[in-house]
């Protein structure tokens, strides 16, 4: 027997022209049953069952424009005679996982192409045409043997994003001060004896530094650093320093990730046309690109309008579902109560005289 024995023999349907003769046909894929009528029986065809790739969408099983197409895995269950081994070639040539003419009698052969038609009712975006590219994308999606394949990218996007809101948000709760003319590591360490008393906030943002500090090089020099673009990263993502150094990270990682990330879902569009992946296919995680899209919004709103969140996660995340996203609020002179040793306060007052000498007010002016 052929591995389309009982599939091929069945009818042809093609909704709304149904060439099938329902008096005559096998039990349907049941809805949930239905009370029969008092004194009755059960019609032979109901509101939701499916049979042949259809499901009667009304009361009438022998009006025809009543059947509708159904697909993926209710198209196969759909056909009861249809094999498991039948069903997982349709699945496997439908995802582009196997190529539909090998060992089955070349693309020509009528079997193939009863495959190639059944896999086209399972999914109507599949396209034989387009195998060949379609199966090399989805090949190099799943290639994250490294940060510069293109699965590679999206996952340390992924994960970057993740930390890098994180360590967004634990930077600005420390309401660091900015002190003019100050080097950065002396408002680094103002900043972190004047935020002491808090030790929950403080080790928010050291864990979230060390964890962003070790994903955003990889998206942002796209792909495996090295330690001095370590070190780099480490300085210019310091949680202490003011929320202007913090702000223009988090712009330069949005930035990136943004043109990298809009490369990607251009590609996707192009090799996928309007019908979009594969079901279930996804470039990225809800929760990576719940971070993406908040970080975006703040710091590169272009790229944040321009993205397709529902075709990059597969319909898992809509950005709709979030409530309206605020900037931090800037904190005020009298925000917190710091306490600044002296030696401190007698660097800052020298600093604060420098920034009134005529040079420094020659420059301003």
């Amino acid at each position: 027997m052929g591995i389309l024995d009982g599939v091929m023999a069945s009818p042809a349907i093609e909704a709304p022209d149904v060439h099938v003769n329902f008096d005559a046909a096998p039990a349907p894929m049941a809805a949930t049953p239905a009370s029969p009528p008092a004194g009755g029986k059960r019609p032979k065809f109901v509101k939701g069952d499916k049979l042949y790739g259809l499901e009667l969408a009304g009361d009438n099983w022998k009006d025809k424009s009543q059947w509708k197409p159904v697909y993926g895995d209710d198209f196969i269950k759909s056909y009861p005679d249809m094999s498991s081994d039948t069903a997982a070639l349709i699945k496997g040539i439908a995802n582009y996982e196997l190529p539909p003419g090998s060992q089955r009698g070349g693309l020509g052969s009528p079997e193939v192409q009863q495959l190639l038609s059944l896999a086209k009712r399972y999914d109507p975006n599949f396209d034989a045409k387009q195998y060949k590219v379609r199966q090399d994308f989805l090949s190099e999606l799943n290639n994250k043997s490294a940060p510069n394949t293109m699965g590679g990218q999206l996952q340390v996007m992924d994960n970057a994003s993740q930390h890098a809101l994180a360590f967004d948000k634990a930077a600005h709760a420390l309401h660091n001060w900015d002190i003019p003319y100050a080097p950065a590591s002396l408002m680094s360490l103002v900043n972190k004896m004047a935020s002491g008393g808090n030790r929950e906030a403080q080790g928010k943002a050291d864990q979230a530094q060390q964890s962003y500090s070790m994903e955003a090089p990889k998206v942002v020099m796209g792909g495996t650093p090295n330690e001095p673009e370590l070190n780099a990263q480490r300085e210019i993502s310091d949680p202490y320093l003011p929320d202007r150094y913090t702000e223009g990270a988090m712009k330069d990682f949005a930035e990136k990730m943004g043109n990298r990330l809009g490369s990607i879902q251009t590609k996707a569009k192009r090799v996928w046309g309007p019908g979009g992946m594969p079901n279930g296919t996804m470039l990225i995680s809800p929760e990576g690109a719940m971070a993406m899209h908040m970080l975006m919004r703040k710091y590169n709103s272009k790229a944040d309008e321009a993205m397709d969140w529902k075709m990059l996660t597969a319909g898992g995340f809509d950005p709709k579902q979030i409530k309206e996203i605020q900037a931090p609020p800037k904190p005020t002179a009298g925000a917190q109560q710091i306490v600044i040793p002296d030696e401190i306060k007698g660097i800052i007052a020298a600093l604060n005289a420098a920034d009134k000498t005529p040079t420094n007010a020659a420059k301003e002016n």
